[in-house]
């Protein structure tokens, strides 16, 4: 029996059923244009499909958290109505060459007398120098150093009361 031109257009078209595996599939062993499912190590779910010989995959999760497996890369910006958060984790860096308008940097860098870590900020503003900053009674009892803009600071510290 042959099929008309438009039933054989309909069954070319038809998608096979998606396949559902135990463990993620390699590139070589899928076909194009093949979708499968997989169950990760980490619990979530992968869908992978096989697109110009490149295997493309999203993950999906039941309670909605997302986990990345290298690089995110944010264009704009993120919001959150919770803590994005609880701490962040910053290694030694190097600071841009130049600023961009209205943004900051926060890096690490070494401090040059310890070889320890401190917090260096690449500013579009550079500190002004005030001489009456500390008045004689409000002495800092403390100094960190620090680094703006390419520069190491000692800022000065006084404990709050309590």
């Amino acid at each position: 029996m042959s099929f008309s031109r438009e039933e054989r257009k309909i069954n070319n078209a038809k998608q096979e059923k998606i396949t559902i595996a135990d463990r993620p599939p390699a590139a070589k062993s899928m076909a194009e244009g093949e979708i499968v499912m997989a169950k990760l190590p980490n619990k979530q779910l992968g869908m992978f499909v096989k697109y110009k010989g490149i295997l493309w995959r999203t993950y999906l999760s039941p309670d909605g958290n997302e986990i990345v497996d290298k690089s995110l890369t944010v264009k704009d910006s993120i919001r959150s109505k919770k803590a994005v958060v609880n701490n962040i984790e910053i290694v030694n860096s190097t600071a841009p060459a130049a600023h961009k308008d209205n943004q900051i940097y926060i890096l690490s860098k070494d401090a040059t007398t310890s070889n320890e870590s401190t917090l260096h900020l690449f500013l579009e503003e550079d500190p002004a120098a005030d001489t009456n900053l500390f008045q004689s009674g409000d002495a800092a009892s403390h100094k960190l150093q620090i680094w703006i803009n390419g520069i190491e600071y000692y800022i000065g510290l006084q404990a709050v009361p309590t």
